[in-house]
């Protein structure tokens, strides 16, 4: 996006730590960052009231709203939209995700003729459902249902914070439009293909090292860990006993890490600093998830990349990927099984299908290609408010 606008951007962690996780990214020029934790909020008068009430008072002054609880991100970066909103001429304010939508509002009421999005990486009152369901006893807990229910009537009513939204996949992008009836655009996570190079290994297909990667703490990861482990790996290892299973990402919780552990095979690496090494070290990138919305990066890494991915069908929701011709999807342990040993044993097959995969990641996700269509739903979002 920089490539066309100038930017201002709030972020939730030190610049510091912002740049060393993506060292070897140059920030452009024309993007300027903030931070809460560099520049914190100054005191107030809400600051010398207990501090319960003192945020919860403080979140609906700003807001001018009594309903929802107190949201932590708005207290602790309202100051510094105030400072972008009063000392820039902004036209659009995206918002990145649905908890920081609640700032709205306030930039309403500061900025009220900037175009305001939301940035939705997954349909949030769904995704809750789906979690809740792996956890019966959350679904009947009072205080799930409550945050259910606020979290969907949010989702049904966009129209009132934003003027328009953006998904990862057209079924997020229905579910998001509805009823709120604002204009929608899908927007794809992306790839950075030149960081993610191709590995041109002809050997590739002969690596024992099969690689599941994410964030190990998300429900919809620690259901796939535990279909993996109990499910899937216990067959594909009586088939080929050689084989390892890698578990890379950090925030699983100690108990699956610990069953992990215990199954033959079966490496839990954890968080690292550079994903990159393990899939030049795998051969296949494994998507086996259950639950969850949006579009996954880790399908998109691995396909940059050139490991050939075996995914469920909710793995691979929101991508335009095709069976047989990038990957291969598998919704049952036998298929899921089968795809993976039909893979390890035909190189040609193997081969194929990381070509596609890369070439079709370049063509269509590729963040070059992603900005440009943020870009233009970003311009009609902007030239339709224009004509209200």
């Amino acid at each position: 996006m920089a490539r066309f606008h100038e930017i201002h951007a709030v972020i939730f962690q030190s610049e510091a730590a912002l740049r060393k996780e993506t060292e070897g990214y140059k920030v452009p020029d024309n993007v300027r960052i903030y931070s809460p934790i560099d520049t914190p909020a100054p005191p107030t008068l809400f600051s010398r009231l207990p501090t319960r009430l003192g945020k919860a008072l403080h979140y609906r002054w700003l807001r001018r709203s009594w309903a929802g609880p107190a949201e932590g991100e708005l207290l602790k970066c309202h100051h510094l939209i105030r400072r972008i909103l009063d000392s820039q001429q902004i036209d659009a304010v995206v918002f990145e995700h649905r908890g920081t939508m609640k700032a709205a509002p306030l930039v309403r009421r500061f900025c009220p003729s900037a175009g305001l999005v939301l940035d939705a990486h997954n349909v949030d009152h769904r995704l809750l459902a789906e979690e809740c369901m792996q956890e019966r006893t959350r679904a009947s807990a009072p205080a799930e249902r409550k945050l259910l229910a606020r979290i969907e009537w949010e989702e049904n009513h966009l129209d009132r914070f934003v003027n328009a939204v953006w998904a990862c996949s057209e079924e997020d992008r229905r579910a998001l439009t509805m009823y709120s009836r604002i204009p929608g655009n899908v927007i794809p996570n992306g790839v950075d293909c030149s960081f993610f190079g191709f590995d041109a290994n002809s050997s590739k297909a002969q690596s024992p090292f099969l690689l599941f990667t994410g964030a190990m703490g998300t429900e919809a990861n620690k259901d796939a860990v535990v279909w993996l482990i109990r499910g899937l790996w216990p067959q594909i290892a009586v088939a080929r006993p050689e084989l390892r299973l890698l578990l890379v990402g950090g925030g699983m919780p100690a108990s699956l890490a610990e069953e992990a552990c215990a199954v033959p095979g079966v490496e839990v690496i954890g968080e690292v600093p550079d994903v990159r090494p393990y899939f030049q070290k795998a051969s296949i990138a494994l998507v086996p998830l259950r639950i969850g919305s949006g579009t996954r990066l880790k399908i998109m890494e691995a396909m940059a990349q050139g490991n050939p991915v075996v995914s469920t069908s909710k793995g691979a929701e929101g991508l335009d990927a095709t069976d047989g011709e990038n990957l291969l999807l598998a919704n049952e342990s036998g298929p899921f099984v089968r795809a993976v040993l039909r893979l390890l044993s035909d190189t040609a097959l193997f081969h194929r299908l990381r070509q596609a995969a890369r070439s079709f990641v370049e063509h269509c996700y590729d963040w070059n290609v992603i900005g440009n269509l943020a870009n233009k739903a970003l311009e009609e979002m902007l030239a339709s408010k224009t004509r209200d």
